[in-house]
């Protein structure tokens, strides 16, 4: 819940033209972007947070006080949204006491955001003190310009995709009919579940792609949800603010905004994605029909409208050209996995990194089963992103090759101590730079070991008879190295 609403007032309230307007009008513009930075800031841990707070209590108690914090912040937008503003100034004498009002109204508004700001470092603060994971494409606004260079190190595997639609738009910028080129991305996986290939990604990619910057006059980015059903007139709103750069809450009709757009845009070239498109049964295909036909039919030739959606049969609403998003290939979501099991304050240092074999092998039998979903390569992955991470990698019984290196945890995982002969069919064991592991395990109980490698592990002061099976050394059956 706290990061839908705080997406909404990152990326809706904040930076809408009435805000603008509004905070310019109150001298307090200054005042609201000093707390813009750290409201990033909490947006960027929550999704790790979220993942936690259900065993972890700190975690829980900083998501009750970042989820008060949000509503707080967007009580506060919201009245100054509702401030009616110069235009309903006083003229008459009489009256001026109103203006002692907006100065009281300024002045409680000032204490209001030093206080939220207050509020904002101090979450922050303890993020980083519960090592809450920073999820580096949630800590920026996704329009901004430098936000090509995170898409460019986190997404894995999405270039050729994004290269063969950059490519069908380049061979069509040419239209006949003065309307724009649609192309819309599917994936066959959306309908069936929660799951998705990542479709908004790609578009954001696209958005950043140089050819793009360079050969579109504007890019629009537009998040749809319901408003194509409900209000498509929203839409071109959004559509008109973004080319006029003011306030178009008073147009009331695709025609009125046909009219300035038509004006302001002229003969440039514009990029709109309209992304996350629900769908809804019922005139869905008219409302489309209406919005292409009455709005879009604007600026220049090679103007070019994207379309993402989680409707399996677009095609009937939309009549475009279609790019189907497969899965991540078998390396790439193997590696998406593993960068996000093994990223944090912990693994920035390379010899702190915990790699294990058989959470690789883990990944691989997963693969087909989770169609190579991004999402949930990094939410797999996430659920094993701290130091027990090992207690949840319990092997199959067929076990035969056991390799952990670089584990920073303090104890081993407790399958690895059972005495029920868990891994009875055990034959090789690699213990490597487990620094701060402070026993071994009970390997006189694994008969079936033949090679042994213990190095690194740095905290091990004392050989204990568990660690040879109750007294039995087992020098017969294990050859140590």
């Amino acid at each position: 819940m706290a990061e839908v609403d705080l997406r909404h007032v990152l990326l809706d309230l904040l930076p809408s033209s009435d805000m603008t307007e509004r905070c310019r009008e109150l001298r307090i513009h200054h005042h609201l972007e000093k707390i813009i930075p750290d409201l990033w800031a909490i947006n960027a841990v929550i999704r790790d947070a979220t993942m936690r707070a259900g065993t972890q209590p700190d975690v829980e108690m900083w998501m009750a006080d970042a989820g008060a914090a949000i509503a707080d912040v967007q009580n506060l937008l919201d009245r100054i949204l509702e401030w009616p503003g110069r235009a309903a100034a006083p003229s008459n004498p009489l009256l001026r006491s109103c203006l002692g009002i907006r100065v009281a109204f300024r002045l409680s508004i000032l204490q209001e955001l030093k206080e939220m700001g207050r509020r904002s470092k101090e979450l922050v603060r303890r993020g980083s003190a519960l090592d809450l994971r920073k999820e580096a494409m949630d800590a920026m606004d996704p329009c901004d310009e430098e936000y090509s260079n995170v898409l460019g190190k986190e997404v894995v595997g999405r270039d050729e995709d994004r290269d063969n639609i950059v490519e069908i738009l380049q061979q069509n910028q040419s239209s006949s009919n003065g309307e724009p080129f649609v192309i819309e991305i599917r994936d066959e996986w959306s309908y069936r579940s929660f799951s998705s290939m990542g479709k908004t990604t790609v578009a954001r990619m696209i958005y950043h792609h140089p050819w793009v910057r360079q050969h579109f006059h504007h890019r629009i980015w537009v998040d749809v949800s319901m408003d194509l059903y409900s209000d498509p007139v929203n839409i071109g709103r959004e559509f008109a603010r973004c080319i006029t750069g003011e306030s178009c809450d008073h147009l009331r009709s695709h025609q009125a905004i046909w009219l300035l757009v038509n004006e302001r845009l002229g003969q440039r070239r514009y990029l709109l994605i309209l992304n996350d498109v629900y769908y809804y049964d019922r005139g869905m295909k008219g409302k489309w029909d209406e919005l292409k036909h009455k709005l879009l039919r604007v600026g220049g030739m090679g103007s070019t409208v994207i379309i993402t959606t989680n409707y399996w049969r677009p095609e009937r609403v939309f009549g475009c050209t279609a790019y189907w998003l497969d899965g991540l290939s078998a390396d790439a979501w193997i590696k998406l996995i593993m960068r996000e099991a093994f990223i944090g304050p912990a693994a920035q240092d390379k010899e702190n990194t915990c790699t294990i074999n058989f959470l690789r092998r883990f990944a691989e039998q997963q693969y087909q089963t989770l169609a190579g979903s991004p999402l949930l390569a990094k939410t797999l992955g996430s659920i094993f992103r701290n130091t027990e991470v090992l207690e949840d990698l319990q092997p199959t019984l067929a076990l035969i090759n056991l390799e952990i290196v670089s584990y920073m945890g303090k104890k081993l995982p407790s399958w690895m101590t059972r005495r029920q002969g868990y891994l009875k069919h055990l034959r090789e064991i690699k213990l490597v730079n487990l620094r701060k592991c402070e026993r071994l395990p009970p390997l006189g109980q694994l008969l079936g070991l033949e090679t042994i490698e213990i190095s690194g592990m740095d905290s091990i002061t004392t050989v204990d008879d568990a660690f040879y099976g109750d007294g039995d050394s087992g020098g017969d059956n294990n050859n140590g190295r």
